[in-house]
């Protein structure tokens, strides 16, 4: 969920706020009741111990999603991100689904739906002024990038500002950076933790 450069968007006031019970940070090792109840963990090492596979992701966010139990944050609020990252401070929310390999050093591609939001303040101010969405597709629906769809929206509406499935340089810049993180299936930082 690379930044896009400016926008244009005026700068918005956001809740980065504290999440709620889903937002609470979650641990590498977690352990969790697989469908059959027998438990499935999660290598310290990286890549899933004997886990069942993962459940398709919800696939959309909605404004409350800091709050919903479809989404979980290891973070407690905004922090300086990856020192690579372009995007300054940023808090990072990911669907339910993927919680049991957040934290990991690697992981198999996850399943379709799976989402990934970051929320960030571009300037520094604590205040978030963009919101970055990655969302996965069906395999196949573009290999080439991991078949991830990147979105840029406004932080309060969550209204679309630009898509990588309308604007080429924005697909390719934000897939440009992403395309290093594969053995996290192109997401940056899932070892980000407060």
């Amino acid at each position: 969920m690379a930044a896009c450069g400016s926008s244009g968007e005026a700068n918005s006031t956001a809740n980065a706020g504290a999440p709620g019970t889903a937002g609470q940070p979650t641990g590498s090792g977690a352990q969790s009741t697989g469908d059959a109840g027998e438990p499935s963990t999660t290598d310290a090492g990286g890549a899933p111990g004997q886990a069942q596979a993962l459940s398709d992701g919800p696939g959309t966010v909605a404004t409350d999603f800091a709050s919903s139990t479809d989404f979980v944050t290891r973070m407690n609020g905004l922090r300086i991100g990856l020192p690579s990252s372009p995007h300054q401070l940023v808090q990072i929310f990911y669907s339910a689904n993927m919680e049991q390999v957040l934290g990991t050093d690697a992981f198999e591609p996850l399943p379709p739906g799976t989402v990934a939001v970051k929320q960030q303040s571009r300037d520094g101010d604590d205040v978030v002024d963009q919101v970055m969405i990655m969302i996965k597709q069906p395999p196949g629906t573009d290999p080439d990038r991991g078949d991830w769809v990147w979105e840029q929206r406004k932080p309060t509406t969550l209204a679309l500002v630009s898509s990588s499935e309308t604007s080429t340089s924005f697909r390719n810049f934000c897939s440009g950076c992403h395309s290093a993180y594969t053995t996290t299936d192109w997401l940056a930082g899932t070892s980000l933790a407060d």
